[in-house]
């Protein structure tokens, strides 16, 4: 993938690769719909299937009220969502980190309660 890509990246932005997944960031909507598009081909002309169902896209700022069509190179729209959780943290359309930190103390109260009974377990 780093090969496939060494040509599209682009220093300037924000862009993580991570095994199969990959994270886009753009300063506008026409920015990113050129750059998925970009992407989108340079892998396919190395081989690659990029599976436009498990795209998730977030385009947040007090412009974007209403959702904004951003489509893959053939055309397909491209699901937009509020949160979607990359690498352990949830993203959000409204920024902020609330909902993951949440989300980590739930599943830490979730262990210890798995682990409290032999922890604590009197002799």
């Amino acid at each position: 993938m780093d090969v496939l890509s060494k040509e599209i990246r682009n220093e300037k932005l924000w862009e993580l690769l991570y095994a199969d997944d990959l994270v886009i960031t753009a300063e506008n909507v026409e920015d990113l719909q050129r750059r998925i598009v970009q992407w989108q081909e340079t892998l396919e002309r190395g081989g690659l299937r990029v599976n436009v169902s498990k795209i998730d896209a977030i385009v947040s700022g007090k412009e974007f009220r209403d959702r904004v069509p951003i489509c893959e190179s053939r055309g397909l729209v491209i699901k937009q969502v509020k949160q979607f959780r990359y690498l352990g943290s949830i993203k959000r359309l409204e920024g902020g980190c609330e909902t993951g930190v949440e989300n980590r103390i739930k599943a830490a109260w979730g262990k210890w309660r798995k682990v409290a009974q032999v922890v604590c377990q009197s002799n």
